[in-house]
């Protein structure tokens, strides 16, 4: 948790959510979908801490009934808009689940891949005294404090952090002059980095993480032209309306704790990019937020027609949305470059809020899809 302790109030409504989720059983399947040792490690450290039987997490025993998760658990990893209702009605009428059961261990799989884009977005590493500790030199370094950039791109930071903080003070965005076919054609081309351009997620065969998972799949972009799914629309089926009344009716209060967070990490700022000079005009770092947050939603394959699309490319430099791309889809193949890099200067927590906008925007929209695909079954 030190990662998120230079904002404490974020970190208060994100513990109580962690919290309200963990509950009850069953983290360690969604931790190994992305192969996160540090989490996986510290799910079995704390599972055997309060007596759990330590043959449960040995292969090849595993309890059948969280297994029937798997297809669910890797389709929310890498292409959640292919989740539909009857692989919850699977669920629910042939392996024993009850629809409170189902959302609840749907709940901890989404929060724990948004830990996992923590864990490897921000370069966490396993504490020494986890079997993971001893090998942290052979994957990365472990700081996120973040290396002088290389001397041939650091104009261009300059340049292109100069750039941004003149678009914030100048933004006059009105959203009540977005042409909607206009914008549906910036939905499309606001999403410009590739699968080759991220780097395919790397498969790291570890024994660890053997046994957990039979369903062979990888992340493949939304296709907005693809005949077999829709954009999903988000003034049709939103969190507010829709997704929060409906986790709060299996799981009394997470919806509104969600919500709480949710709100907490969209509106966080201290109105400043890079640095933050006494005396010097406040900046609305809001549209940049946004941006970051559309972003992960657009590349989810959500939808929301009342936001300017075309902001996403006039705030984020391709390299920013190349690191949340890969903190969203592919989080173990982050290296440390990626978060060094972001194409504009930001302060290390700066760097940390990029993050947690984009991992906290994709624990929604798959909560979303979950969520909607559990009231059609």
């Amino acid at each position: 948790m030190q990662i998120l302790a230079p904002f404490p109030q974020f970190l208060e409504k994100y513990l109580r959510c962690f919290h309200r989720t963990f509950e009850q059983q069953g983290p360690i399947p969604a931790a190994s979908r992305f192969q996160c040792s540090y989490l996986f490690d510290l799910f079995k450290f704390d599972f055997l801490l309060h007596g759990g039987n330590p043959e449960w997490i040995k292969y090849p025993y595993r309890s059948e009934k969280l297994f029937s998760l798997d297809y669910v658990n890797s389709t929310l990893a890498y292409q959640p808009w292919r989740l539909k209702s009857e692989d919850l009605e699977i669920l629910l009428k042939k392996k024993g689940w009850s629809k409170a059961e189902l959302v609840q261990a749907i709940t901890i799989i989404c929060q724990v891949h948004s830990m996992c884009g923590i864990a490897f977005g921000c370069g966490v590493t396993p504490e020494i005294e986890l079997p993971s500790g001893s090998i942290i030199g052979d994957r990365r370094e472990p700081s996120i404090e973040s290396k002088p950039v290389q001397s041939n791109s650091h104009l261009d930071f300059v340049e292109n952090t100069s750039l941004l903080i003149d678009k914030l003070k100048n933004n006059n965005n009105n959203t009540n002059n977005i042409q909607l076919p206009e914008n549906r054609v910036n939905f499309e081309k606001c999403d410009v980095i590739d699968m080759v351009e991220v780097g395919a997620a790397q498969n790291n065969e570890n024994s660890d993480f053997k046994g957990f998972s039979n369903v062979e799949m990888k992340h493949q972009d939304f296709d907005v032209h693809s005949s077999e799914y829709s954009i999903f629309r988000l003034l049709d089926y939103s969190w507010d309306d829709h997704g929060m009344i409906l986790l709060s009716k299996y799981l009394p209060d997470l919806g509104d704790l969600f919500s709480i967070e949710f709100y907490e990490i969209k509106n966080m700022t201290d109105k400043s990019v890079y640095e933050k000079k006494e005396g010097e005009e406040e900046i609305d770092t809001g549209p940049f937020r946004q941006a970051i947050w559309y972003y992960v939603l657009r590349i989810s394959g959500m939808c929301h027609d009342d936001y300017d699309y075309q902001c996403v490319n006039r705030y984020l430099p391709r390299d920013i949305k190349s690191y949340i791309k890969k903190c969203v889809f592919y989080p173990n193949n982050v290296k440390r470059e990626d978060f060094d890099n972001l194409g504009i200067n930001l302060r290390s927590e700066e760097k940390v809020h990029v993050n947690l906008l984009a991992v906290e925007a994709r624990k929604q929209a798959c909560l979303l899809y979950s969520l909607f695909a559990l009231m059609h079954s």
